[in-house]
């Protein structure tokens, strides 16, 4: 397994590093020079941070999907809460590069290269990603609005249970959407993120 999933993770590090190569440069770039090695330094850093925040938040917005689908199958879901929770995981990952320690706060006052740059980076990243998840949302929103189904899944196992019941059941499935996000940006950014970048 070491070899395969070395293999597999050196691809989808080149597969990102080739998609952050896309990454246009600004209008004024021309007018400065930069460091050929901080260049690089900062694109090993954009590509290790795309992979330890955008694979955790597609993982968590699956495993979220999957939660409301299960409780769908118990209660009354408006199909329009599907969107509406990826907005509000995707509103909370928006969140997270903003909310910085005295540390970080420090860092980016004295200019010291390597905070910055991860700062830099996971701010960047975290926008970009967020807002294609709070796409990906209101795209589900209008496909509610707009299909005639009021219920994505129809069968409600627990139909004669109180409103309560689906209502502690939805908190419970954003808890643990939250919880996975958090373990599974812990998980990725001890996989990707080198320490000297």
């Amino acid at each position: 397994m070491d070899k395969s999933g070395s293999s597999e993770r050196e691809e989808q590090s080149q597969l990102v590093e080739s998609l952050v190569k896309c990454i246009p440069n600004p209008n004024w770039a021309d007018r400065y020079e930069v460091d050929e090695e901080e260049l690089e330094q900062s694109r090993l850093r954009l590509t290790a941070t795309y992979q330890e925040i955008g694979s955790p938040l597609i993982c968590s917005l699956v495993s979220l999907l999957v939660l409301l689908a299960v409780l769908d199958l118990f209660v009354v879901l408006s199909t329009q809460i599907y969107g509406l929770y990826i907005d509000v995981l995707a509103a909370i990952f928006f969140l997270t590069p903003s909310l910085k320690s005295p540390v970080e706060i420090a860092a980016s006052v004295e200019e010291i290269q390597g905070p910055v740059r991860r700062m830099e980076s996971e701010e960047m990243v975290a926008h970009n990603v967020g807002f294609s998840a709070l796409l990906v949302g209101f795209g589900m929103q209008i496909f509610a609005v707009q299909s005639a189904r009021s219920e994505l899944l129809g069968q409600n196992y627990l139909s004669g249970m109180p409103d309560l019941v689906g209502g502690i059941g939805l908190i419970l499935v954003g808890v643990l959407s939250l919880t996975i996000l958090g373990k599974l940006r812990g998980y990725f950014r001890s996989k990707h993120s080198p320490d000297s970048v």
